[in-house]
């Protein structure tokens, strides 16, 4: 089907009959059909994403130990829903969907939970100004892993743009959390010109001065002071309202308030240290 798919997009002649006309709506039918249906199972000892009929009408549950889950059986060559504990009859059943945080779930899903644990924030971070030198630039992000360099992003003046994602902290409740990779990237987008020998230093999870440490987690503050803003406005919009996307909306500004205080006591930190 894949040329055939090939020319029903284009809308060419010889457009095979069982695919038909491809058009953007249909893909975002598809595609959400996809996003919003498919689950991650192993099939074979493979990971494949495959709709399940039925299984996709269960609705999601937080924890595990209160779901069913669903398993593949080689021999039988068929699905299999397995509770996780006994189950009445009568009583609604459910999978987890996995740890997915607010933004996933409304775009996926079409819902929010309040005090998501697996809710997660992805702030906009300027990595390069539009007239940094190319070479400085180079030395800052060459190093970086290709993903990294794929999610890069050019805004309006030309600067290079990178998202940076903090979650919530596994172990200290109500702290926000940033994972090493996430924390290098912090530390590059602050990086100046004359600190570039310290690249090395930087790359094995280290400071590259007291300097750029208060500068980087600054920026981080500024930031999220910036997202806090922008939810708290959303917020005001449709404060008579109690749907899903103000759900989304306050749990940006809990993440970006508690990332922010997170951010303001590091540097407040970093700019104590002595050069």
């Amino acid at each position: 089907l894949g040329p055939a798919a090939a020319r029903a997009a284009d809308g060419g002649e010889g457009a095979c009959t069982s695919v038909g006309r491809l058009s953007w709506e249909y893909w975002l039918f598809a595609l959400s059909m996809v996003l919003s249906r498919a689950l991650d199972l192993r099939l074979n000892d493979e990971s494949q994403l495959a709709i399940v009929p039925l299984v996709d009408m269960l609705n999601h549950t937080r924890g595990e130990g209160d779901s069913c889950r669903v398993r593949f059986d080689s021999g039988s060559q068929s699905f299999e829903l397995v509770a996780a504990a006994h189950v009445e009859e009568g009583i609604e059943l459910h999978i987890c969907y996995g740890p997915k945080g607010n933004e996933e779930l409304l775009a996926c899903y079409g819902f929010a939970l309040p005090q998501n644990n697996h809710d997660r924030l992805s702030l906009p971070l300027p990595m390069a100004p539009a007239d940094e030198p190319p070479m400085v630039t180079m030395q800052k992000l060459g190093m970086l892993p290709s993903t990294f360099l794929k999610g890069l992003r050019h805004s309006d003046n030309g600067s290079k743009i990178a998202s940076l994602e903090i979650v919530w902290d596994d172990h200290l409740k109500k702290c926000a959390h940033l994972s090493p990779e996430m924390l290098l990237l912090l530390r590059l987008s602050t990086l100046d010109p004359s600190e570039l020998s310290e690249l090395p230093h930087v790359f094995e999870g280290h400071p590259a001065s007291p300097a750029s440490e208060a500068r980087a987690w600054a920026q981080l503050a500024a930031i999220c002071n910036s997202a806090l803003s922008s939810a708290e406005q959303a917020e005001f919009k449709k404060e008579n309202s109690d749907g899903p996307v103000t759900v989304l909306s306050s749990s940006v500004r809990e993440l970006a308030m508690a990332a922010g205080e997170f951010a303001k006591r590091r540097a407040a930190e970093a700019a104590a240290v002595p050069e």
